[in-house]
């Protein structure tokens, strides 16, 4: 029947969810087949190492492209047989918190680390992170010190905990500002979270100039999805609160986020997400799923995508990146010309060997540097 054929069909492509097993030997049953039915119900008894490493590939890209539901499944369906497999309880931890239920995620996490033997301290980095995203940063802080007491040489946990003790409590009462910087000599003198009071000044002049032209303020964020700027997301995430741009008490904010690919590997296209902050399509940055290593941001598809999402233009554009371009250069500059906006803001760290600004200052209006650590 073509219930039968549609149940081998996805067995097929997806082996490991034995449910399916299971309702075609039901239909099977039902049909006069109880044989057939039996060698069904025989083969639903477990899954093998193979087959778990494919769900759980699978489940990771699924979790990427955003279908939470099915990559829940292929983790579950791992974890079943193989309850002591790590990579799949972390992931499974992550999709539940993109899910929204981060409680259930946090007792995933507790499972973890009840079997990472030696890698316990990955396991504390992880859910730090999740604690970060949902405000609880005192219990991140204390994941990201353990981590560090078990493996000392943890960098990115001891990235991430150096940026929580510089982070101010409140944009207003940041410390009086240098002005932003050029050189990365003139850069890396100045203490880290400086960048976001002349920052947050030069968006409320821009806001209040929109204003006077009796028009709203409206930005373009485009960000490189690099696991060492996930601090300097979510504070810059909230310095675009702090400007109540929002009408009416609105969740979604007038910002066009671009978050590009982390790399270039076959079938992606640079881009990987686009939406106004807080809306369905982008309702937060998911920092936990940015990647310790990136191929640069692709300037010129991010500003492209921008341009498409919303072609009335911007206010301005926001850059927050490592530093490296990738693109071609007159495309980037043409792109950059072409756009309408008063200025252009690049947040990269201090130091950095990367090009964005030298390429981008000679062709971008109002070009300003910043500095982020």
């Amino acid at each position: 029947s073509a219930a039968v054929a549609n149940y081998e069909k996805a067995i097929r492509f997806y082996p490991w969810f034995r449910f399916w097993y299971e309702e075609l030997a039901q239909i099977l049953d039902e049909a006069g087949q109880p044989e057939l039915a039996a060698g069904w119900r025989e083969r639903a008894s477990s899954i093998d190492s193979d087959e778990a490493e494919m769900a759980c590939e699978d489940g990771t890209l699924h979790l990427r492209r955003g279908n939470y539901p099915l990559a829940c499944a292929c983790f579950r369906a791992v974890l079943e047989d193989f309850p002591n497999n790590l990579d799949a309880r972390l992931k499974l931890a992550q999709t539940l918190h993109e899910m929204g239920d981060t409680d259930t995620a946090l007792t995933e996490f507790q499972d973890a680390l009840a079997i990472a033997e030696t890698s316990a301290a990955v396991v504390h980095f992880h859910r730090a992170r999740v604690l970060l995203e949902v405000g609880r940063t005192d219990d991140a802080m204390h994941d990201l010190q353990t981590a560090l007491e078990l493996e000392p040489g943890f960098g990115r946990a001891q990235y991430l905990l150096s940026q929580l003790d510089l982070q101010p409590a409140d944009p207003e009462t940041i410390p009086p500002p240098s002005e932003p910087r050029s050189s990365d000599a003139t850069r890396a003198a100045h203490p880290a979270n400086l960048w976001e009071a002349p920052l947050l000044e030069q968006l409320r002049e821009l806001t209040a100039l929109n204003k006077a032209a009796g028009s709203a303020a409206r930005f373009a964020l485009i960000i490189e999805p690099h696991a060492s700027l996930a601090p300097a997301a979510m504070r810059l995430t909230d310095l675009l609160h702090a400007l109540e741009l929002a009408p009416g008490g609105s969740r979604i904010l007038p910002v066009m986020v671009v978050e590009t690919e982390a790399g270039a590997g076959e079938g992606m296209i640079g881009v990987n997400r686009v939406g106004w902050l807080g809306s369905d399509s982008f309702p937060d940055m998911r920092v936990i799923s940015w990647n310790p290593h990136t191929d640069g941001l692709p300037v010129d598809q991010a500003v492209l995508a921008a341009v498409n999402a919303a072609p009335e233009g911007y206010t301005a554009f926001i850059l927050l990146t490592t530093g490296r371009v990738r693109g071609d250069q007159t495309t980037v500059a043409r792109l950059v010309r072409g756009t309408t906006s008063l200025a252009w803001m690049l947040l990269s760290p201090a130091g950095n060997p990367g090009d964005v600004a030298a390429r981008l200052q000679p062709v971008a209006p109002g070009f300003r540097d910043y500095a982020i650590h």
